[in-house]
């Protein structure tokens, strides 16, 4: 049981890397082989044929496909794949350091620099570094590829106009879903606009607002200005905040009364002044209520 076990995760591991592998831009020719290694995999009953196919898979990969020190290992890889035949942790271990051998983000962009696999916030592939952005590119944005959204594709080239290189591909998923989230707002804000605006030159009712609900380029640039004038706004300057605190610091604290109870401030200093005037007025006629009745 344990040995059919660990021929399946073999197994299973084998046909993610072959998946995972872009051979339509590492090589082609291994396409027209797929299909037969594909069902001598699937149909392998026994472990001595796993051994065959990973020197194969690993025979297709250009050199180039590996990192700088898989030459001075590659020869010792071998023999122990093929001393391993019956082997199945050994197997499996030479099936991991085929995969941690593979530099991911070399093949998975194509000679333009874009993605050839599909953008995913959780991917497993290795992180994507850009080649240098030139000006042709930066000019026209390449096609972006399948399954990747023209947006992703803008943010990739902004990351790299702006000097960033190494970034993992959650990065642009979450810009992404910033992106999304802040022009939903604004064209929420706008609607809101376009709403009042409408009351105000037609004034219509609620229900002819919703049947004709419309928004136009002047309430967008509205709601443009809006969420820049109070969102991304700096903090103060520090000479600000440092006089700021200098003139409170200059105002003598008040006298705590030795009395236990709740302290107030001023009341100029306090928002519901006028219901301290009145809680005031409540105990002063209480206790001369209490005065009247001692006399």
């Amino acid at each position: 049981m344990e040995a059919t076990d660990a021929a399946a995760r073999t197994r299973k591991r084998l046909a993610e890397i072959e998946e995972r592998v872009p051979w339509g831009a590492v090589k082609k020719s291994w396409v027209q082989r797929r299909s037969e290694w594909v069902k001598q995999l699937e149909q392998t009953p026994d472990a001595a044929a796993l051994g065959p196919l990973l020197l194969s898979l690993e025979n297709a990969l250009k050199m180039e496909s590996f990192s700088s020190a898989w030459t001075l290992h590659r020869e010792g890889w071998r023999s122990r794949v093929v001393s391993a035949a019956h082997n199945l942790p050994l197997l499996e271990k030479a099936a991991i350091e085929l995969e941690e051998a593979i530099q991911w983000d070399r093949i998975l962009l194509d000679r333009g620099g874009r993605p050839l696999v599909q953008l995913s916030a959780g991917a497993a592939c290795g992180t994507p570094v850009p080649p240098p952005l030139g000006e042709h590119d930066a000019d026209a944005p390449p096609e972006p590829p399948e399954g990747v959204p023209r947006l992703a594709v803008n943010i990739m080239l902004l990351l790299r106009l702006l000097g960033v290189r190494n970034y993992e591909p959650s990065v642009v998923a979450m810009l992404l879903e910033l992106t999304h989230r802040y022009t939903s707002d604004v064209l929420k804000d706008a609607l809101v606009y376009s709403r009042m605006r409408q009351l105000r030159r037609r004034g219509a009712n609620g229900a002819a607002l919703v049947a004709n609900e419309v928004v136009e380029l002047q309430d967008t640039k509205l709601a443009v200005q809006g969420r820049t004038a109070h969102s991304w706004t700096p903090p103060p300057p520090r000479e600000v905040i440092s006089q700021q605190a200098a003139e409170v610091n200059n105002e003598p604290m008040p006298v705590l009364s030795k009395r236990p109870g709740i302290c107030l401030p001023k009341p100029e200093a306090c928002e519901p002044c006028a219901r301290h005037l009145v809680a005031r007025g409540i105990d002063e006629g209480m206790l001369s209520d209490a005065e009247d009745e001692a006399k």
